[in-house]
């Protein structure tokens, strides 16, 4: 009985060893995960400070697994949630999100929506009085060495007329020498609008490919301006909406950008230094 107590214990020593260990390695990197959750969108951020930021949370409660697997089990704490549009794909998972961890602030496009998702996610949102805001070009938000820049929508009267796709919060993030642009489900349509914005303050090392890779998004213009090294997108295996089109693959090929895809990599997780970030295997 001795022999097995002192067995557990240092295999549990052992565990914690190598996560501590793990830990410490992560220290002074930034992670970002595009998490395998289906048919939708969800991407988690962990900053060299130690802060946690969820973009989008996907069709269902996979990415309470996921978010599970990728914090460290200690932190309870998500000090930003976005979700870029209302509609279910990236709005399910939020409610229970809220429920489980301690949320700071929430960040949405505006856009109100009568869907059971959308209000059981708004409902959760009063009853925990977790700060709300409205994601507008301009806003700012600072996690350490990380940051992150709203660049669409513009204003009210655009979220007001526009499709629930075409009020998606596009968020641009900095650390050191990268850049990440999220997309949510961008149309062509929004495409066109922020290259005549910003036009090449638009490049980025990586981009979330805009609406799971569907043919209304990724437009050839708006492609070459941004000018991903990398072009993560996330859609599911077999969906019913034929994610990701032929034609955007082809426009990805053809501006040289490595595709990195959910349905065939599962999660794609990205460790950054200042300078360097390597695709985890």
């Amino acid at each position: 009985m001795l022999r097995k107590l002192f067995f557990c214990l240092g295999f549990a020593t052992l565990l914690f060893g190598a996560y501590f260990w793990r830990q410490q390695a992560e220290v002074g990197r930034s992670t970002v995960v595009f998490m395998n959750v289906g048919q939708g969108d969800g991407i988690y951020v962990r900053t060299p400070s130690g802060d946690d930021i969820v973009i989008d949370t996907g069709p269902d409660l996979r990415v309470v697994h996921e978010l599970g697997r990728q914090m460290p089990f200690y932190d309870h704490d998500i000090e930003l949630l976005v979700v870029t549009h209302p509609d279910a794909d990236h709005i399910t998972g939020a409610t229970e999100i809220l429920r489980r961890y301690t949320v700071r602030q929430v960040v949405v496009s505006g856009k109100v929506s009568e869907s059971a998702q959308y209000r059981a996610f708004m409902e959760e949102v009063a009853a925990g009085q977790v700060p709300l805001v409205a994601g507008r070009a301009g806003q700012v938000w600072q996690f350490g060495d990380v940051r992150f820049d709203v660049l669409y929508p513009f204003d009210d009267r655009q979220v007001e007329a526009m499709p629930p796709n075409d009020t998606t919060v596009i968020m641009h993030m900095f650390y050191g020498a990268h850049t990440f642009l999220f997309t949510g489900d961008a149309s062509s349509v929004v495409e066109d609008i922020v290259v005549a914005r910003y036009g090449w303050a638009l490049r980025s090392e990586v981009l979330k490919v805009g609406h799971h890779g569907s043919k209304t998004s990724s437009s050839e213009v708006f492609l070459r301006t941004v000018a991903p090294q990398v072009a993560v997108i996330q859609s599911e295996t077999g969906n019913q909406f034929g994610h990701p089109h032929a034609g955007v693959l082809d426009r990805l090929d053809a501006i040289g950008a490595q595709i990195l895809r959910n349905d065939e990599l599962g999660a794609i997780v990205m460790r950054c230094d200042v300078d360097v970030c390597e695709l985890e295997q």
